[in-house]
Parts: structure tokens; C-alpha cells; sequence
């Protein structure tokens, strides 16, 4: 059908109804229409089309259904096979694209598990050495009480928003720690990682996360309580040696380096610490057989997994009645547990809520929270002296960074985030 031709031509080149109706000079409900098969486009408006996409009206003529049923077989024949060429051509020069595409993103080098550094580590002289620290420091460190600088983040409300952040403590290695994660974290990244994991991966975001569940109908999302924390050492050091294959002592020094142990009421608690550039990736990776199971259930119920550290995504055409309880059982036989409050169920015409993003028509959206923040801020700007140069340069930066963030989501705030940074030039001079 004409109308998914030319839906499919949008969505093979990432545009959403907006942008496109802006490039073809109509509006986006007259997109809407015609892609839905309410409207048929006119000769012109194929052009424009043609025009886009370098693709010959022909070949997109070629998926109409409709064919003059007066022409002669013999006729068809020859106009179909010229389509039918004309389009092949256009393929192989998008493939052909494609191509140089996959090229540049071959400079990602990931390997095998097998190829880490960090497999098969026999001797802990032969791990001070992989880490660029003496066998000494390294045995210091892991015994040292005092590795973190811990603090309080309190209980703030958004001014802009009325948003409420719960207050959190946050362990942060010191530097001569935070230098052996880095290490660590670096080694550990270089590892393919499964295709359900989006976060602390190169070339993946919260963005790439949310993408995998545009087509879906349904969408449920469940959060894992206290992550980092509930990944014990034990855990850890099961990932260095099953995984990894170190040797036993040296998995027990590893998973003494990265985590964090502290005294609480009689009983010492050891967990990933919540302020090392080290636990996004790691928490990961130790917690794999846990996704794994989880990805598996989403086979087998034909559903679409994927996790940003501890946010869970599950979607598909429907969803298992039973989903919540099935997860929460798999999460906790594996020593977490399900923060039931924060889990949400998304009908099929509901705008539906993925970490970070918003997914409403089958298109990836800003947070519509985020929107009125970006315009508080500046009206809060306008609001303010010019004299007052501190406090507007604060609120430039402010405003310049979600503008850079929503822009990373959608094309279609790119204009106002490059005026956002034009702006906090202009502040930055006064500022001086």
C-alpha cells in the first residue's frame, strides 16, 4: 500500500511526522492522514517524496496494490520489472550506506569475554600489574577502612518543577581507589555486552533503551530496589571467578576492591558503592545470570527485555497477566527485590514512560515534566536583573543542559538548544 510506503520511508530514515512535515512544507495531521490511508497524496506532494528520500516516483508507485487491470499482461510485466529494478537500485544505495555506516561504528571495539584483560587472572602479582598499581598498594587498599568519602545528598525539591528527590548517601572512592576502579571500569567495558543492556555502554543510552519498545502495544516497567547496595560481594566475587575465571584469591581481593563494606546495627554490609564511575558497568555484568533470566522470560512470552542499570523494560503486543510476579520471583531468587510502588502497566494509547523518555505514537518524546522545567527556567531568567550576572549564568547553564539533552531525544528542539548555548556564551562574556 502507498500510504505504508511512504510511512516506511520516514521511519528507514529516523524522521518523525513533524520533521518531515516540515521539510515537505505541510502540516503534520495532513502526514498523519495520508499514512494512515485516510488521504491519498497528490502527484506533487510525490515528488516532494521523491525529491527527500532520492527515490523515483516509480518504485514508489511499485507498493501501491492498485494496478489498471486494461493494460496487457506483457505490459505489467515490463513496467513492474523496471520498478522492481529501479527500487533494488535505491536499496543497494542505502545499503551501500549503511555500509560506511557500520564501518565508522566498528571504531566501538568490543571482545569477547575471554579477551579481557582481566580473564583468567591467576596471581594477584599478575593482577597488580593488568591494574598499573604494586602488589603492596593493591593490598592496602583492600584493607583500608577509610577508601570513601561518604556523604548525605538531602531531600531536595525542584524549585522548577515541585519535583521531590529522596535524600540518598553516596559513597565515592578516594582517588587512589577511584584510579583502580576507573582501571577496572575501562578493562570491563571493552566486554560486548548483551543486547538487553543500555546504560555505561558505549555507543548505547537511555535513548537506544527506549527505542527497542517504539512499535510495542503494551509496556510495563519495574524498578529494582536499592541496586547497587543489594549487588553483595558475594555476587561480586562469584562474577570474577565463574565468569571470569580468576582464581579464587584473586577474586576475593577483586570483589574487596570494588565494593563497599560497612558496619549497620551489629551486621557488616558489603555492596557496590553508589558513587564509583566503577558500579554502572560492573552492576552489569555481576548481575548478569539475573538479566539473562529475565531476557529469557521475554522470549518465551514473545515480549521485547531490556535494563538501564535497575530499570527493567518488558513490551510486546500484550503482556502475561502474570508478568509482576513472575519477575519479582526471578529478581528475588537472585537476592534483589522489586520496588513494587514505582511499577507501571501502559496501554496500548497511553503515552508510555521509559527512562528519561516518553514514547507516544510509535516516537521517541521529551518528558513533557521536562518541557515545563525548560520553561521556568526561562522565565526565571527573564525575571532576573542583567546586573545579576552569577545567578543568570547558573540558570544559562541549567537551561543549556536539558535544551542539549532534549535535543539528543528530538531533532525538533535542536534550534532552541543552539540558542540556549549562544545564550550562555553571551552570559559566560557578561559574566566576566
Amino acid at each position: 500500500m502507498l500510504n505504508e510506503a511512504l510511512r516506511l520511508m520516514r521511519t528507514y530514515h529516523d524522521l518523525s511526522q513533524s520533521q518531515l512535515s516540515v521539510e515537505l512544507g505541510i502540516s503534520n495531521s495532513h502526514i498523519s492522514e495520508i499514512e494512515a490511508g485516510k488521504k491519498t497524496p497528490s502527484i506533487d506532494l510525490l515528488n516532494k517524496y521523491s525529491s527527500r528520500f532520492d527515490i523515483p516516483v516509480s518504485s514508489l508507485m511499485f507498493f501501491s496494490e492498485t494496478l489498471d487491470e486494461k493494460i496487457s499482461t506483457d505490459r505489467v510485466r515490463r513496467g513492474v520489472a523496471k520498478k522492481v529494478i529501479s527500487l533494488l537500485k535505491w536499496v543497494e544505495k542505502k545499503e551501500a550506506a549503511q555500509r560506511v555506516c557500520k564501518c565508522a561504528m566498528s571504531t566501538i571495539k568490543n571482545y569477547p569475554i575471554d579477551q579481557c584483560a582481566l580473564y583468567k587472572v591467576r596471581s594477584k602479582a599478575r593482577l597488580s600489574g593488568i591494574l598499573g598499581i604494586s602488589l603492596k598498594e593493591l593490598i592496602i587498599l583492600s584493607r583500608k577502612n577509610n577508601n570513601y568519602r561518604i556523604f548525605q545528598l538531602g531531600e531536595e525539591t525542584c524549585p522548577f518543577t515541585g519535583k521531590v528527590t529522596k535524600s540518598r548517601t553516596v559513597q565515592e572512592p578516594k582517588p587512589d581507589l577511584k584510579k583502580v576502579h576507573s582501571r577496572i571500569q575501562k578493562l570491563i567495558s571493552r566486554v560486548a555486552p548483551p543486547s538487553y543492556g543500555h546504560a555505561a555502554i558505549k555507543g548505547r543510552s537511555y535513548r537506544t533503551n527506549a527505542t527497542h519498545h517504539l512499535e510495542a502495544k503494551r509496556v510495563a516497567t519495574l524498578d529494582i530496589r536499592k541496586f547497587y547496595p543489594s549487588t553483595k560481594k558475594s555476587l561480586v566475587r562469584n562474577f570474577f571467578h565463574d565468569q571470569l575465571l580468576c582464581a579464587p584469591d584473586v577474586s576475593d581481593l577483586l570483589a574487596e576492591i570494588c565494593c563497599f563494606t560497612q558496619r549497620q546495627g551489629g551486621h557488616v554490609l558489603s555492596g557496590l558503592p553508589t558513587g564509583s564511575p566503577l558500579s554502572p558497568i560492573l552492576s552489569l555484568y555481576v548481575n548478569k545470570p539475573m538479566f539473562d533470566r529475565l531476557n529469557s522470560y521475554g522470549i518465551n512470552k514473545n515480549l521485547v527485555f531490556t535494563c538501564y542499570i535497575d530499570d527493567l523494560t518488558f513490551s510486546g503486543p500484550t503482556l502475561p497477566r502474570d508478568l509482576v510476579i513472575e519477575v519479582k520471583k526471578i529478581v528475588f531468587s537472585f537476592g534483589h527485590r522489586v520496588a513494587l510502588e514505582k511499577t507501571k502497566i501502559y496501554s496500548e494509547s497511553q503515552a508510555k514512560h521509559i527512562t528519561g523518555v516518553t514514547l507516544v505514537n510509535n516516537e521517541l518524546k521529551v518528558p513533557h515534566s521536562r518541557f515545563k522545567k525548560v520553561r521556568a527556567i526561562e522565565q526565571r531568567i527573564r525575571s532576573i536583573p542583567t546586573s545579576d550576572t552569577a545567578e543568570r549564568l547558573v540558570l544559562h547553564r541549567k537551561l543549556a543542559g536539558l535544551l542539549g539533552e532534549a535535543a539528543f531525544l528530538d531533532a525538533r528542539y535542536r534550534s532552541w538548544a543552539q540558542r540556549s548555548y549562544s545564550d550562555l556564551r553571551a552570559a559566560l562574556q557578561a559574566a566576566k
